[in-house]
């Protein structure tokens, strides 16, 4: 996200928001046979999960601080798409993604700064499509953005003698599983929260950071997801994860006709 949105200790103008409707597809679950006494039963199966990730700044200089509240009144500077070079599905309606992460924040108890009112935060808005950092792959360095000549390479990395806490952890359940889950392509929203005013001196300082994902991203247009990644990651928005978070979503409900069962004698004993 460019700095200049967080440039200067002059508060950003407000800006009236616009509201828009996203279409959301839904699954249509088709209606069993016919059969006579029939019970509605209620069916719901997976979508698909969402991943989350959160860091905190607790750090001053060497020293790492309790975690604490980094404010509630907000400033929304904008959305960018990352300059992963790698094309989404469909082009992001910012406008209407945004509003939605208003409408989330709010919910959380977030208040968005209004008239003459100077925010506690600035939030800025990243989102794409590409391979991110693994983090089960601990104690290694990584470049988590890959370059526009190489858009599907993954980042790189090296780790310094991380191999046998890595390989101690293979052991636990589900973490071979998940350790290669997190080097698959991603489809991702950073929500991102700077200090306002900027620091007089050096870069705009980050307080925290919470990333949202799904997998699949050749075949999921953010358009129809952020809704529920917002909603999967606002609970985590200004509060650290040792990881990641697995928020598993559903389909709304649907219904299946089930009758009772009937008896059909074999053509031989109808004789």
């Amino acid at each position: 996200m460019k700095t200049s949105l967080l440039a200067g200790n002059r508060r950003p103008e407000s800006r009236a928001s616009r509201c828009f409707t996203v279409a959301v597809a839904t699954l249509l679950i088709g209606a069993a046979p016919r059969a006579s006494g029939k019970a509605a039963v209620a069916i719901a199966t997976p979508l698909y999960e969402v991943d989350v990730r959160s860091s905190v700044d607790q750090w001053e200089g060497f020293k790492k601080k309790p975690v604490i509240e980094h404010g509630k009144l907000f400033y929304i500077a904008g959305a960018k798409q990352s300059p992963s070079g790698v094309s989404l599905v469909n082009p992001v309606n910012e406008a209407a993604m945004l509003e939605e992460l208003r409408m989330v924040l709010k919910k959380r108890g977030f208040v968005e700064a209004v008239g003459d009112q100077t925010p506690q935060i600035v939030l800025t808005v990243m989102y794409g499509r590409g391979l991110l950092k693994n983090p089960y792959l601990e104690g290694g360095s990584f470049s988590e953005s890959p370059t526009t000549n190489t858009p599907n390479q993954p980042p790189s990395l090296t780790i310094p003698g991380a191999w046998a806490l890595i390989l101690n952890k293979e052991h636990e359940p589900g973490y071979q599983a998940k350790m290669e889950k997190g080097n698959m392509e991603k489809l991702f929203i950073h929500v991102m929260a700077w200090q306002y005013p900027k620091p007089a001196k050096g870069k705009p300082k980050q307080l925290w950071k919470t990333t949202m994902i799904v997998d699949d991203p050749e075949n999921r247009d953010l358009n129809l997801t952020y809704k529920e990644m917002f909603a999967s990651g606002a609970a985590f928005f200004d509060r650290p994860i040792e990881v990641e978070e697995e928020v598993s979503l559903s389909t709304p409900t649907g219904h299946v006709e089930v009758g009772s069962p009937t008896v059909v004698e074999s053509p031989d004993k109808r004789k």
